[in-house]
């Protein structure tokens, strides 16, 4: 019985629990939104959870498609609040990085709030924020104010943003 005690101590130590949620972490990670068929956006949501050093990253909401109006159109802007929300939980202070990925051609540029500090996407590409934290456990909740591309017209597109998460080394 001593010798299967000795083996849990070293299966469960720090070290090898912080690879596991890494690798639970990998398995899990991305979002999956897809499909616009026919002017008809259909998405879906996978929930996905990340490993850190010190903690995980957990998602818990996120929005799979965008409704814009015609009175969008006309501002040129529609706001999603509460779009995306995930969890962090730390058992001491670190740091993630947050990125964000621009999906057709939706938008122009898109204003992200909740962050440590707002964030901008252009069309050009990704977007990464990176994230200090302190021990415990945190909840985010991601506001986005999209600035419609010429053209687009009202209706329910699918959601035009990948958001992925991953951990850092703390800032020194």
């Amino acid at each position: 019985m001593a010798g299967v005690r000795g083996n849990m101590s070293t299966l469960l130590s720090k070290e090898n629990l912080g690879r596991l949620r890494s690798l639970v972490g990998a398995i899990l990670a991305f979002v999956s939104c897809f499909a616009i068929a026919e002017g008809t956006a259909r998405g879906s949501f996978a929930v996905w959870a990340i490993g850190l050093p010190d903690g995980y990253i957990i998602m818990e909401h996120q929005e799979t498609v965008v409704h814009v109006t015609a009175a969008d159109v006309a501002r040129g802007v529609v706001e999603v609040r509460g779009g995306s929300r995930y969890t962090v939980t730390t058992h001491a202070p670190g740091r993630y990085s947050l990125n964000l990925f621009h999906r057709g051609g939706l938008f122009q540029s898109v204003y992200i709030a909740g962050l440590n500090r707002a964030a901008v996407l252009g069309p050009a590409g990704a977007l990464v924020a990176h994230q200090d934290v302190e021990a415990g456990r945190c909840v985010i909740s991601l506001d986005y104010r999209f600035m419609l591309a010429p053209g687009t017209a009202p209706g329910t597109y699918a959601w035009p943003l990948e958001l992925a998460a991953r951990g850092e080394q703390a800032a020194r």
